[in-house]
């Protein structure tokens, strides 16, 4: 009797072990399979949105003293469009289609049949909450399987928020959430999942690919990088500097594609400084910390660590700061900062002096052996080309920037395309591609790149073409 308390008491002690068992025991009934089952789950995670948006607002507040535009435009209409656009087209992406054979298989036939793979673990950064948890829920659940969500310990309220509405919205156990840090976070790690998405720093990446790989679970990362601007258009020289300002301080610049230094060429740099600095008085007012609209810094010991990179470099615009309200105003540099400063998660982009009229941009060295997402603004070819991108959209008033939507890439890497049993090419049909959603959170959206290889996994080189949409698609890096 005593070994059966034991026993008991171990697994009611641990909720990751438990919030994965129940995950599974949904999956193995069947529920989540059929088409009907996977909108109306869908259609419950829009009403969770939509029916509680003042109180998704009201904790973003208070994580991130996002205000209520900032969050309608970066965090709720993003993913809400994710889930419209999901079932619009969910029984077309569900539909099997017929695979090709070699000749030595012939006369037979083949059929690709998408699947859902199982459980899916979805772990959640802090800057942007709620999209990048809920987003890539829509993919899981359009999918057919169950989730574990993980949000971040470091938006509690957030995560709390999300904690008490789950339940009441599926009751049924097919989504359910795992609060806690970094404890908490490695037991869940520790258990059997079919697949993983993770949205984080590359040091956290690395632990979680480590830990995945004990049970060859497949794992989708969407990691950070760093994000140059290149810029020598003189006649724009406005509106790169309000697009440039607004893209990089949306959520006080904790953003994973934000644009993180300006390369240009040193004659510029003192109009494109008073430029930025108009930019930032129009869109956040000349002292943004009276104002509803400016984000500040996550917690203390990240505005710690900002607050050090502004050490020793000349700002010439902005820098003020208070730890109470963790608050730092936009700053800009007028020269290129040490190393360090290169690799922040918050408002301290430098603009360093690089580059010729003839010759395009130097991009300085640094961790990331290529760009994240490189931004440029310019009207000379031979800049252009070692910074192929878009520039920034427009600083929105209330609507977002929006082009053709890659939802459908959230559902391939959490099913899988088998061929229907009894097919004569049965266990030889090539596995489904591994592309998922990069859900731009209030930042650039850049469509290309010089080189498929050099793209985040979640990123892709181009956006799939509404009017061709079987078109050639870039491939996915496996970071």
């Amino acid at each position: 009797m005593a070994p059966t308390t034991a026993t008991t008491t171990t697994e009611s002690s641990s909720p990751a072990r438990a919030a994965v068992s129940e995950a599974r025991r949904v999956f193995d009934s069947g529920d989540t399979r059929p088409l009907a089952a996977r909108a109306r789950r869908l259609r419950a995670l829009r009403a969770l949105i939509i029916e509680n948006e003042a109180a998704i607002e009201a904790a973003l507040w208070s994580d991130l003293h996002k205000g209520s535009g900032e969050a309608q435009l970066t965090e709720i209409g993003v993913t809400l469009a994710e889930i419209d656009h999901t079932l619009r087209h969910l029984r077309r992406w569900a539909r099997s289609r017929r695979g090709p054979l070699p000749l030595a298989l012939l006369p037979g036939r083949a059929r690709l049949v998408p699947e859902p793979l199982g459980v899916v673990l979805v772990i959640a950064p802090w800057n942007y909450p709620v999209q990048l948890l809920l987003d890539p829920l829509a993919g899981v659940l359009a999918a057919g399987n169950t989730a574990v969500l993980k949000p971040s310990e470091l938006a509690p309220a957030t995560s709390a928020l999300v904690a008490r509405l789950v339940p009441r919205y599926f009751p049924d156990g097919a989504v359910r959430v795992v609060e806690g840090g970094v404890p908490e976070t490695t037991e869940l790690l520790a258990q059997r999942f079919d697949h993983i998405v993770f949205t984080g720093s590359g040091t956290v990446g690395r632990v979680v690919m480590r830990a995945a790989a004990e049970h060859l679970t497949p794992v989708t990362l969407e990691l950070g990088g760093k994000s140059p601007v290149w810029f020598d258009d003189d006649a724009h020289l406005r509106q790169a500097a309000r697009r440039i300002a607004w893209a990089k301080f949306t959520n006080a610049g904790q953003t994973c594609i934000a644009p993180d230094y300006v390369m240009t060429t040193p004659d510029r740099v003192p109009a494109l400084v008073d430029a930025l600095k108009e930019a930032v008085a129009d869109l956040w007012g000349a002292d943004p910390r009276t104002g509803d609209d400016y984000g500040r810094i996550v917690n203390e010991r990240q505005f710690d660590r900002l607050v050090g990179l502004l050490e020793g470099t000349e700002v010439v615009v902005g820098g003020d700061h208070d730890r109470a309200e963790r608050y730092i105003a936009p700053p800009w540099y007028s020269s290129r900062p040490p190393a360090r400063a290169l690799w922040p998660s918050g408002p301290t982009p430098p603009t360093p002096c690089c580059g010729t009229r003839s010759s395009g941009p130097s991009c300085p060295s640094s961790r990331s052996r290529r760009p994240m997402r490189p931004y440029g603004w310019s009207t000379a070819g031979t800049s252009r080309s070692p910074c192929t991108s878009s520039p920034p959209p427009p600083a929105p008033a209330a609507s977002s920037n929006s082009g053709p939507h890659p939802a459908r890439w959230s559902t391939a890497p959490v099913s899988s395309t088998p061929p229907r049993p009894g097919c004569p090419s049965a266990g030889s049909a090539p596995a489904a591609s591994a592309r998922t959603t990069a859900s731009t959170p209030g930042a650039p959206s850049a469509t290309s790149s010089p080189s498929c290889a050099s793209r985040s996994p979640r990123t892709p080189c181009a956006w799939p073409s509404r009017r061709s949409p079987t078109a050639p698609r870039c491939g996915w890096s496996s970071a």
